[in-house]
């Protein structure tokens, strides 16, 4: 016992060996969500900062839930669902697993320049009037640039620091939508006004993709491809609020559609 403090000091369990049946804290999914947001979450409901949690699933660290999202084994779903009670099947179709929409999933990266799409994107007033802010699975394909709920642009940086969203490398115990670089709110982002060549792109790719025709929608040059292609182009004309630098957290496909539009 330390005589200054008065305080026992004494090396408990770890964390791995007190709940290795069933952890304690209950994280259900919510509609849409995203594997890794639902991760992140499930981590600091159990007092584990995400980047700590890569190591209890057995996984090295970098962007560890993201690479999940794309390839989800089984047996980790199973593992999962005997921790959480929640169904491997439910944890499973959380994961990108329609392998028909590979071609427009937003590349594994993130960070990148102003011009390159990263990994994820979100909408700040979706992340405002969620209970639980998540991260849907529309937000990690290149084609989505807009938010049907809000009719805005999405974004996919911090406005504060220019930094992509990087929720699995956080090393405290902060909600995910905390920019890790900064600390900035990201539900505080100013809202990117969306034109209409841009919504119209995508009221066709969402009447291919709901309607069923997704292998001839991706397959298809003049859309899918089309549409992942110029996610990456250099185009980024954007009209956000007065006290952010233009274009900042943007979309680059949202940025390229402007930019057609005042052609």
């Amino acid at each position: 016992m330390s005589c200054e403090t008065g305080f026992a000091i004494e090396i408990r369990e770890r964390y791995q060996d007190v709940v290795a049946d069933r952890w304690p804290a209950a994280v259900d999914p919510q509609p849409d969500e995203l594997l890794s947001s639902w991760l992140h979450r499930l981590a600091i409901a159990n007092g584990v900062a995400p980047q700590a949690f890569a190591g209890v699933l057995g996984l090295c660290g970098g962007m560890w839930s993201a690479r999940l999202d794309l390839r989800l084994l089984q047996d980790l779903a199973a593992w999962l669902g005997a921790r959480t009670d929640v169904a491997p099947e439910a944890i499973s179709a959380m994961a990108m697993s329609d392998g028909a929409l590979v071609p427009l999933w937003l590349p594994l990266r993130e960070t990148a320049r102003r011009s390159r799409s990263t990994w994820i994107q979100y909408c700040p007033l979706c992340l405002a009037d969620d209970r639980a802010p998540y991260f849907r699975r529309s937000w990690r394909l290149a084609s989505r640039i807009s938010c049907f709920t809000h009719s805005c642009g999405l974004r996919d940086r911090c406005p504060a620091c220019r930094a992509g969203i990087a929720p699995f490398a956080q090393t405290e115990l902060v909600p995910q939508y905390v920019c890790v670089r900064c600390g900035f709110d990201l539900r505080g982002a100013a809202k990117i006004s969306v034109e209409a060549v841009a919504r119209r792109l995508e009221t066709v790719d969402r009447r291919y993709l709901q309607g069923g025709n997704r292998q001839e929608f991706v397959g298809d040059p003049r859309m899918g491809g089309a549409l992942a292609a110029r996610s990456r182009r250099r185009r980024h004309r954007v009209r956000p609020a007065a006290h952010q630098p233009a274009g900042v957290g943007a979309h680059p496909l949202l940025r390229a559609a402007r930019a057609k539009g005042r052609r």
